[in-house]
């Protein structure tokens, strides 16, 4: 957790109009730590998911920047989001009709772990 304040206070004091203020974590892991950390800190991440009923993965959300307008003086500025890019794929993800979505209820592991206590050889 302390390592994403860190990273975050470091690129909150890039000027935005030099550097962008996206950081880009790759990751072999499946599980969904970064994400579930990021969520608590209440940082802006992307994981490569659009949509809100039924998020989809669409690469080319890893492209959109995020700004905010301060309340007084009508500025914008470019807040830092993480992305988080998952190289074999996430517990989350699942195939459905051609594309990957985005499933909140984790079906995939509530089927391994069936297959798990049903097995006599590996029951829990």
């Amino acid at each position: 957790m302390k390592i994403f304040k860190i990273i975050r206070a470091l690129i909150f004091e890039r000027k935005s109009n030099l550097f962008s203020k996206q950081i880009n974590v790759f990751t072999t892991n499946i599980d969904i730590f970064h994400e579930y950390v990021l969520d608590q800190l209440n940082y802006d991440f992307n994981d490569g998911f659009f949509g809100r009923f039924k998020p989809k993965l669409d690469l080319s959300s890893f492209r959109r920047t995020f700004h905010k307008e301060s309340l007084f003086f009508n500025k914008m500025s470019e807040i830092p989001i993480f992305n988080i890019y998952k190289l074999h794929g996430s517990v989350n993800w699942k195939y459905d009709e051609g594309e990957i979505i985005l499933d909140l209820n984790l079906s995939l592991l509530k089927e391994i772990n069936k297959f798990i206590k049903f097995n006599k050889y590996y029951s829990l």
